[in-house]
């Protein structure tokens, strides 16, 4: 990205995720639909990591590569749930690297309608084809109305989620008394009881 930082038409910008659960700040979105408003042809976002907790980016993006290297191939199953939910496309980088064609194989057995790409990112070797694969994806979703509109739906409403628990976050669990949790003396679920049931939830 440092290589590309000055070019022109191009904007490069880091937010932390701030403790979200989703692996995505609220103010990434906030930041995605107001470049897109800004005209931007294309937004890339990059998260921190992938795993079943980095959901987040389905609601964002309209199509989402998981990037893997052969040393993930040990900890595929513990997060498979997680990387078909997320996945449109797989990449297996360092694809010179040992075992990167196990992974592959291991990868197109878990989802054979996903793409799994390998690339050598340093070499630009598969760039190419991954961008080809990017487009392809894009431009099917855009042709499928039900299924863009489905997404929309989503998207909209994990946001009107998002908002209730942020304000619930801000308004009341900064302001609990966790001591008597913590100390021991609480179970954390008879606790999380009495608190609802002071809101009238329970």
């Amino acid at each position: 990205m440092q290589t590309h930082a000055l070019d022109e038409g191009v904007f490069i910008r880091s937010v932390g995720a701030r403790g979200s659960f989703g692996g995505l700040s609220r103010a990434t979105k906030e930041i995605v639909r107001l470049y897109d408003a800004f005209g931007f042809d294309t937004i890339l976002v990059e998260t921190v990591g992938v795993g079943q907790t980095e959901l987040s980016i389905m609601e964002v993006a309209h199509t989402t590569v998981v990037m893997l290297v052969p040393e993930s191939g040990d900890t595929i199953q513990t997060l498979k749930a997680g990387l078909l939910e997320i996945a449109d496309i797989f990449v297996v980088n360092k694809s010179d690297r040992p075992d990167a064609a196990a992974l592959q194989i291991q990868l197109k057995e878990m989802a054979d309608h996903i793409p799994v790409l390998m690339t050598q990112a340093h070499q630009g070797v598969g760039i190419a084809e991954l961008y080809e694969n990017i487009v392809k994806h894009y431009e099917g979703l855009m042709k499928d109305a039900d299924r863009l509109e489905k997404r929309r739906a989503q998207e909209r409403k994990v946001e009107f989620t998002e908002i209730l628990l942020n304000f619930f976050k801000k308004e009341y669990i900064s302001k609990l008394d966790t001591k008597e949790v913590e100390s021991g003396k609480k179970d954390p679920y008879m606790a999380a009881q009495e608190v609802l049931k002071k809101l009238g939830v329970m």
